[in-house]
Order: C-alpha cells, then sequence, then structure tokens
C-alpha cells in the first residue's frame, strides 16, 4: 500500500515524467518496515497486559495503536527524509531540494 501512495504523490508531483529514486525506496520501505515491526511488538504486548486485567482489547487497545502509529510514522518518515537529505539523496530524478 506505501509503494503504491508513494508511486501515486511522484507521479502527480511529476505529471508522470518521473518515478521514485532507488535510494528513496529504500529508505522509505526500511522506516516503512520500522514501524510495522515496532507496532506489532507493541499490540502484542498491550492484548497480552490488557487480557491479564480482564480488559476487552478489542476496545481498549485501539486507541493507543493508533496514536503510537502516528506517532512512529511521523518520527520514521522524519528520519527517512533526514537521511535521504544528508546522503543527497531525492526523492525522484529532479526533485528541487530542500533549504
Amino acid at each position: 500500500g506505501a509503494l503504491c501512495f508513494v508511486n501515486l504523490i511522484v507521479y502527480l508531483r511529476t505529471g508522470g515524467l518521473a518515478l521514485p529514486t532507488c535510494f528513496f525506496m529504500l529508505v522509505f520501505l526500511m522506516a516503512t518496515i520500522t514501524q510495522v515491526c515496532t507496532l506489532f511488538v507493541f499490540v502484542h504486548w498491550i492484548v497480552a497486559a490488557l487480557w491479564r486485567k480482564g480488559v476487552n482489547p478489542d476496545n481498549a487497545a485501539i486507541p493507543y495503536v493508533t496514536s503510537l502509529g502516528d506517532f512512529l510514522g511521523t518520527i520514521c518518515l522524519a528520519t527517512a527524509f533526514s537521511v535521504l537529505t544528508d546522503f543527497g539523496g531525492m526523492p525522484w530524478a529532479g526533485a528541487p531540494l530542500a533549504g
């Protein structure tokens, strides 16, 4: 799903004239996988903890998981673009450099 959105954004920004760079895709995928794996570990932990306390995790865990997902997504995406900038990469060929 994330790869579809990346390609769609690049397509819309360039009018279909460019594709995401390999380095950008690698960094973006690393950020995405980091977020998802961290969320899996957290979900496993919080669901078990809620069951031990006799709380239905279907109702109680969702706010925590979505909040952490938003927070981790922001951190991972900011880190990905920081790495991309530090190594002189661009999201697509001919992309304007920030700053």
